[in-house]
């Protein structure tokens, strides 16, 4: 192992306290669609959920094509493999012995603050989005 990964992995480790370590890459949100993909709703309610099971995905896929990789079968198959997907190695590897983890504590917190937002844009009647920071001018 490299001293890299090895700091990388006493990290998380040290990050993940008493709430523990999840499969990382963005494998444990995209673990969750299926459990959406089960529920039975309709109008409004199915289009969130659909939004929401599309973000899940969207770590993994930004990692992947960050990579130079084809997102597609990246995806599929980890929608149903144990294992998760080290863009370094360009292999699947079991998340704990490949050093692939993320803090259960991070990645609630990211999901709970993303959804927020969304439930904020969701019902707010106006969104404003500055597209460039302010310019300051020095008198």
């Amino acid at each position: 192992m490299t001293d890299n990964v090895q700091t990388d992995e006493t990290d998380q480790a040290e990050h993940g306290g008493d709430r523990g370590v999840v499969p990382g890459g963005g494998a444990a949100l995209l673990a969750c669609v299926p459990a959406l993909e089960a529920l039975e709703v309709s109008g409004d309610e199915a289009v969130g959920v659909k939004a929401l099971a599309h973000a899940l995905g969207e770590p993994m896929r930004v990692i992947v094509a960050n990579a130079g990789l084809e997102v597609a079968p990246i995806l599929e198959r980890a929608r149903c493999d144990r294992r998760v997907y080290d863009v370094l190695r360009q292999a699947w590897v079991d998340p704990w012995s490949g050093g692939i983890l993320d803090p259960l504590a991070v990645v609630l917190t990211a999901l709970e603050a993303s959804v927020s937002a969304v439930m904020t844009a969701l019902t707010a009647d106006v969104l404003i989005r500055r597209a460039k920071p302010p310019r300051v001018v020095d008198p």
